[in-house]
């Protein structure tokens, strides 16, 4: 029996924790008998929670931000340090910063026997002097992509490199029919859905590119749009008022995929592999700096016909894509090039790998 810590920061939504909880999924499918603890400054630890595994809240992004006279980085650091001291584990998995939001982790890397890490793709911050030393503490480095999508990422790889592919939180068998799911929230069978989702919430800006995405397709008067009400969601009002919207408060919202028709999204990357593998026709907008991955990941799968590009507050540029999603032709030519993907199994092989590298 091993005792692993699982690390993973707050993004512009759910999707760190979601990666790491569907990771932790498929290795107590494996084995069970893993004691497991979950060292996170996502403001969503209650979807752990719903799966019984425990966690240790730290302050978030957004906590950095609103209280810069607090000692934040420090009470971050002291409560990394004291998490490791008491749960002792003898192997860490740290998804996709190899410090932490404030180097938090680099206080523990050393002592702890085992160490993975969950590669995230952030342009400028991989090709800094302090990312790549930061990798020498890792004996087992997990990519979250295809072999095939290899040449996409620019990195300079050895033999702890495994190509595992993308994470999903369910299986197709897993998703809810298209009549169950309209069913449950009460859809009509004939009216056409859309649905949109731009970040976990808690982000002025993103909430902003939320108002300009609803305030575009609600021109489309015959469309009726489902929008998740996030937990940190500073106006949910802009969701409650419109009378075209259909709010949903559910996770993981997969599982009702196949009621719609199209989708909005942002380009978080288990935001994209989610509506590649429900086959659900769908446009991507970046959210945050550039520097961060969504760019890079829109790009990746629309090149493979997988999503439509769209530039953030490009009005004319989601018009346009608002209206090939309204073709039914057109949807159905991404899906079909949808259903054909397979890239969906890295989960499952990071499990394995992972069990294998701790025993080993």
């Amino acid at each position: 029996m091993s005792r692993i810590l699982f690390c993973c920061i707050n993004g512009n939504g759910l999707g760190h924790v979601t990666r790491i909880l569907a990771l932790i999924r498929q290795v107590r499918k494996i084995d069970s008998c893993h004691e497991i603890l979950v060292l996170t400054s996502s403001e969503f630890t209650h979807i752990l929670a719903k799966e019984n595994i425990a966690s240790v809240k730290v302050p978030s992004p957004e906590i950095h931000r609103e209280n810069k006279k607090l000692p934040v980085a420090y009470l971050t650091q002291s409560i990394a340090s004291q998490v490791v001291a008491t749960f002792r584990p003898n192997a860490v998995v740290i998804d996709s910063t190899p410090s932490g939001l404030c180097g938090e982790y680099m206080s523990f890397l050393n002592i702890i026997p085992k160490r993975a890490f969950l590669f995230g793709m952030f342009p400028n911050f991989i090709k800094t002097p302090q990312y790549k030393s930061s990798l020498n503490f890792f004996g087992k480095i997990f990519m979250p992509y295809t072999k095939s999508e290899r040449e996409a990422v620019k990195i300079k790889i050895d033999n702890r490199f495994e190509w595992v592919g993308h994470f999903l939180i369910r299986s197709r068998k897993e998703m809810l029919s298209r009549e169950d799911a309209r069913k449950k929230m009460r859809l009509s069978m004939n009216e056409t859905i859309g649905f949109i989702s731009l970040g976990g919430g808690g982000n002025p800006e993103n909430e902003r590119i939320l108002n300009w995405a609803l305030s575009t397709l609600t021109k489309q008067t015959s469309v009726k749009i489902v929008c998740p009400i996030q937990p940190l969601a500073r106006d949910p009002s802009l969701i409650l008022d419109n009378q075209q919207c259909v709010p949903i408060s559910h996770f993981p919202l997969i599982e009702y995929y196949r009621a719609f028709d199209f989708a909005i999204s942002s380009g978080g990357m288990n935001a994209i592999a989610e509506l590649t593998h429900a086959a659900l026709p769908c446009a991507l907008v970046p959210l945050g700096h550039p520097s961060t991955d969504q760019e890079f990941n829109i790009n990746l799968f629309a090149r493979q016909g997988l999503g439509i590009p769209v530039k953030t507050f490009d009005t004319k540029a989601l018009e346009s894509a608002i209206e090939t999603l309204l073709n039914k032709k057109k949807r159905e030519q991404m899906q079909q090039l949808q259903n054909k993907w397979t890239g969906g199994l890295g989960a499952e092989n990071a499990a394995k790998s992972l069990i294998e590298f701790i025993n080993s």
